[in-house]
């Protein structure tokens, strides 16, 4: 309860603490992603955008992540832009920078008065801002047992402005803000943000389908005395390394309120992100901007190349047919995983045409699936509970034993349910870092509960040597339906 009781403190007396920089620059220091998203990143932010758009989507993150930018502004504003972010074991911490001068501002002094009164140029100057960001964010449940507070993250973040005009201006403030993302469902998260300026909240829905990822986000944010603005951004992923962006952004002008519609490009070449946004700035072509970011991310697990020695004449390969069963529906969460698992024989579906994607697996089971599936001898020390019917846990620890991974001494724990005394978080982290465990990413990991034949596919076929096949698969003439 005091813990609520101080958030709620914080929220009243945010307001009090508001000023307003003369020119507001935060808008770019997310990158050029975020720029081509037309700014909805309230609900969605999930990457390095988080730092300067919702503190709380930094609990997502699982990598170090680095970014920059620069360029200019109405062909005056020269800029530099820099963003970090490093997970530790109670959340993520990100740091972001902003610094923009703007030169050649006249300098003048006013003398008489009345009708006599002159001003004379005296030179001119260079106006500067900066902008520095600590931000914080992580599962609320490392706070609140419940298990419902693991769909749930909070953030906050200081900001500290800096405005110097030489022996005119000098002034510096500091901002508090804090926000909240919620994971409704496992497609839709979403959040909000307390600033000193106002309040906006967003929504991000993720659309997973058989050969593309889609994402949609749309945000409302109420500044204090001004007109509500609505922003909208869409992003398309038509292969993992390229996503295409799309955006309406809404920004105030004199009078009112202007749109403006964004776009970009985006190429993440095993862990360098390479980032375009097209954002209009302002209501004339000559303040259109054209905004280019780099950015890197450390410890992001790239599979193995495995090397094929004997070349098999193509009259001799038969490629097999996807399989379709009558349980799984087109938009299935685990859909494609189970047609590429069962057309490469590592899972069978039963006689009358169903794959049972609710079904429990046992260790049997399980030990045949891997033994198809890796081709190869392995070992599994792994003694479960119950032999007809195994856990999450005891499936993640039987995996990653068999691929030959080995548990690290120091790892973190990514999921508010696990304790990192549990026997089995080292294998569970292993998991996390080599990508196994993304369809449960930002959810409890639920340890004791029964795994499914759903499930067995969808992280198999996340395996490094079955991610080969099955790209083997597709290349070789395509699924065939």
């Amino acid at each position: 309860m005091p813990f609520f009781v101080l958030l709620l403190f914080i929220v009243l007396g945010i307001p009090a603490f508001a000023q307003a920089p003369s020119v507001d620059l935060s808008q770019i220091g997310g990158g050029a992603r975020a720029l081509g998203l037309g700014l909805a990143q309230t609900g969605g932010s999930n990457d390095l955008s988080a730092v300067f758009f919702n503190p709380a989507g930094l609990g997502n993150m699982k990598t170090s992540r680095y970014s920059g930018m620069n360029g200019t502004l109405f062909q005056e504003i020269s800029y530099v832009t820099g963003i970090a972010a490093w997970p530790v074991p109670v959340g993520v911490f990100g740091l972001g920078y902003i610094g923009a001068q703007l030169p050649g501002i006249p300098i003048t002094s006013r003398g008489g008065s009345g009708a006599g009164t002159t001003v004379t140029l005296e030179g001119t100057s260079t106006f500067t801002q900066t902008q520095i960001v600590l931000s914080y964010g992580t599962a609320i449940s490392r706070f609140l047992p419940p298990a419902w507070a693991g769909r749930l993250r909070l953030g906050g973040d200081v900001r500290l402005i800096s405005e110097q005009v030489p022996n005119r201006l000098n002034r510096t403030h500091a901002e508090i803000a804090y926000g909240f993302q919620y994971v409704i469902s496992r497609p839709v998260t979403f959040g909000m943000v307390w600033r000193p300026t106002g309040l906006s909240a967003g929504i991000r829905v993720f659309v997973p389908q058989d050969l593309y990822e889609l994402e949609v986000f749309a945000d409302i944010l109420n500044t204090y005395g001004l007109p509500r603005l609505v922003r909208t951004g869409l992003e398309w992923r038509p292969v993992e390394e390229l996503a295409i962006r799309a955006g309406l952004n809404q920004r105030f002008r004199a009078g009112g309120v202007e749109s403006g519609i964004t776009g970009g490009i985006g190429l993440d070449l095993s862990g360098m992100k390479i980032e375009y946004a097209y954002h209009p700035v302002g209501q004339f072509l000559d303040n259109t901007a054209h905004f280019f970011s780099l950015g890197f991310e450390i410890g992001k697990i790239i599979p193995k190349q495995v090397q094929v020695q004997t070349v098999i004449p193509a009259q001799l390969i038969v490629t097999p047919k996807i399989i379709e069963f009558s349980d799984v529906p087109d938009r299935f969460w685990a859909g494609t995983p189970i047609q590429y698992v069962a057309a490469l024989g590592i899972m069978e579906g039963y006689s009358n045409g169903t794959f049972e994607p609710g079904e429990n697996v046992g260790f049997a089971d399980l030990k045949n699936i891997l033994r198809r599936a890796l081709e190869s001898p392995f070992e599994i020390s792994l003694q479960p509970q119950r032999y007809s019917s195994l856990t999450r846990r005891e499936v993640v620890r039987a995996i990653v034993e068999a691929v030959g991974l080995r548990p690290a001494k120091s790892f973190n724990v990514w999921f508010p349910d696990i304790d990192k005394r549990d026997p089995y978080a080292a294998y569970i982290a292993v998991a996390v870092d080599e990508g196994f465990l993304e369809y449960i990413s930002g959810e409890p990991f639920e340890g004791d509960r029964p795994v499914t034949r759903a499930e067995v596919a969808e992280i198999i076929s996340k395996i490094p040597v079955v991610k080969v096949r099955i790209k083997e698969y597709i290349q070789s003439s395509g699924p065939e339906r």
